[in-house]
């Protein structure tokens, strides 16, 4: 009798809950059983905006990355590949007897082609792409990374903005008012988001 009266108990609590059309209620599968104690928990579905602007950011504004996303392939894959290839060519002609390499010309030849297509590559590196950095940025700083070391300026710190090409490719650079742990001048290649954030901040390069 006592169990028979607590399942009409909660069928009716149910048909309570039921004919409500102004919020909707979900009851978990112990719902119906802990009813009859007074134990049921009920929540309101609220439809969720599509739109991600109106939704909160913790106190964290919103950041873009202005840079392209090849700046890890240049800045960090083509240096190491690049190297190990030009390094590793080096020394086959430096550590190879002559006898072995059968060359029709003077051994020092090819060492010293080889030696100075190192030293320029080298040079390449350490003057342009060593210097590629990832720019993200919001309304109030910008942040640098070399993808090891991660910094962050106010943008008071910026002197101004200026665009150069090189080795065909455009690159922009952050001209500090006074040189800090990456420099003075901090250089990125721009991404699709660049062009559409400097219209709408009006930069002036």
């Amino acid at each position: 009798m006592k169990k028979a009266a607590t399942q009409k108990k909660a069928v009716s609590a149910w048909k309570w809950i039921e004919p409500s059309h102004e919020i909707s209620h979900y009851l978990c599968a112990r719902c119906v059983a802990k009813y009859a104690a007074g134990i049921c928990f009920t929540m309101e579905d609220q439809p969720v905006s599509a739109d991600t602007n109106q939704l909160p950011k913790n106190g964290h504004p919103k950041t873009i990355q202005l840079s392209s996303n090849a700046t890890l392939f240049w800045r960090v894959f083509t240096p190491v590949f690049g190297t190990v290839f030009f390094t590793g060519l080096m020394l086959v002609f430096w550590l190879t007897d002559e006898e072995e390499l059968y060359l029709p010309v003077n051994v020092w030849w090819p060492r010293a082609i080889t030696l100075i297509w190192w030293a320029a590559w080298i040079l390449i590196v350490r003057n342009t792409l060593w210097k590629l950095k990832r720019i993200d940025v919001d309304d109030t700083h910008f942040y640098v990374t070399n993808y090891w070391t991660t910094l962050r300026y106010p943008w008071q710190d910026v002197a101004r903005i200026e665009e150069k090409k090189r080795l065909g490719r455009r690159i922009v650079h952050f001209i500090l008012k006074a040189p800090g742990r990456f420099g003075d001048v901090l250089s990125f290649l721009p991404g699709s988001s660049y062009d559409t954030w400097k219209e709408e901040r009006g930069k002036t390069l």
